[in-house]
């Protein structure tokens, strides 16, 4: 077993693969037709489709977080600055 992550910062990216060594060959071979032919290095990842997925369902909030109360109301009443100024309408 190989651990991947070769950078610091690949930390906690790393993952336990099982590589075959004929597998690890064809893969340097392939990388390396690849920079000759585009004249530099390139990096490959992997992600699963179970890692790319939302794995907790439960963290949605329900229907009745999102609804606007009347305490919601009455604490952004007291919350609001009151205007020194009575405002009236202009006539024109």
């Amino acid at each position: 077993m190989v651990l991947d992550g070769s950078s610091p910062l690949a930390l906690k990216r790393r993952r336990l693969t099982t590589l075959n060594s004929m597998e690890a060959e064809a893969a340097k071979a392939k990388l390396a037709a690849v920079k000759e032919k585009f004249g530099r290095d390139l990096h490959v990842f992997e992600t699963s489709s179970l890692s790319s997925a939302p794995s907790d369902v439960s963290n949605e909030e329900t229907d009745d977080f999102y609804e606007f109360t009347a305490e919601d109301y009455y604490r952004l009443m007291g919350t609001k600055k009151e205007d020194k100024y009575l405002k009236t309408k202009k006539n024109s």
